[in-house]
């Protein structure tokens, strides 16, 4: 049993061609999320012939590999048929690290003159038959919707080896906010406001954490409560805020509570938060 660790490292891996609006979005959710930073190939630097071996030998050492699988297959180092992404994918499967797959459709768009040959898109579809083996998730052309995508499947990950006790969360870093009544209405949308004020006047020191809002009691129209949702990474003097309707782009916190109608309570892993609620 391991003790979580302060930071973790992911590996993101696809093609370098076609996808690197996505990719981008994706780096920058995961770097919002505490405890986590992103290793990609841009960090590299040329590497010449020994560059397939330095990037799997990174996906091997990461602590999660995110592997965005869009209609091209990608290109290959000389000594090997497979492309850079499936090698890294493989290298990350074969050290037993977890791995989140995101996936185009078979109608993703690839613009003309990055269309690969016959004999190329054989082994793409190899590759994707592979790694559709495992649960993927999918995405099209909204980045925005990805991000929040990946963000959402580190939280399950968190959430899985939290309770098969291959990690023991830090539980004094968490703190507990009660709203007793929130609600979202034709004419009135309630809000929630986290406050990290680890940057105080009076010195605090803080650090920076998630939110992670509950949603207790029934929506509206009776139906059940929505799931929990995380926020982004919250610094120290930065504001967590949403409101039930809109949700937050900025805190990649989605509008699951309109309609919401109940309790709500948020846990916080930064210390001395300031919650208000409107």
């Amino acid at each position: 049993m391991n003790v979580e660790r302060p930071v973790k490292t992911v590996f993101l891996s696809s093609i370098a061609r076609g996808l690197e609006e996505y990719r981008e979005a994706v780096y920058r959710a995961i770097e919002r999320l505490d405890g986590y930073h992103c290793v990609r190939m841009e960090d590299f630097g040329a590497r010449g012939l020994e560059s397939a071996k330095f990037c799997a030998q990174k996906a091997a050492e990461c602590d999660v590999f995110v592997g965005l699988v869009g209609q091209r297959y990608g290109s290959s180092p000389p000594d090997d048929d497979r492309s850079f992404t499936e090698i890294e994918f493989d290298a990350a499967k074969a050290s037993g690290k977890p791995c989140l797959i995101f996936a185009a459709p078979e109608e993703f768009g690839v613009p003309a003159n990055l269309i690969e040959p016959d004999n190329v898109r054989a082994r793409l579809k190899a590759f994707r038959g592979r790694v559709l083996a495992q649960p993927a998730g999918w995405f099209e052309s909204d980045k925005k919707d990805l991000a929040l995508k990946v963000v959402e499947a580190f939280h399950n990950l968190r959430a899985e080896l939290v309770s098969s006790r291959r990690i023991v969360p830090d539980e004094t870093r968490k703190t507990y906010l009660l709203f007793p009544w929130l609600t979202q209405a034709p004419g009135y949308d309630g809000g929630i406001a986290v406050s990290n004020t680890g940057a105080d006047p009076l010195g605090t020191q803080g650090e920076p954490g998630v939110c992670t809002f509950h949603y207790y009691g029934t929506m509206g129209n009776g139906s059940p409560a929505p799931a929990p949702q995380t926020s982004a990474l919250v610094g120290p003097g930065q504001v967590c805020t949403y409101t039930l309707y809109n949700g937050s782009a900025q805190w990649l916190l989605d509008n699951r509570g309109a309609g919401f109608m109940a309790t709500s309570s948020s846990s916080a892993t930064f210390h001395t938060p300031t919650p208000s609620h409107t």
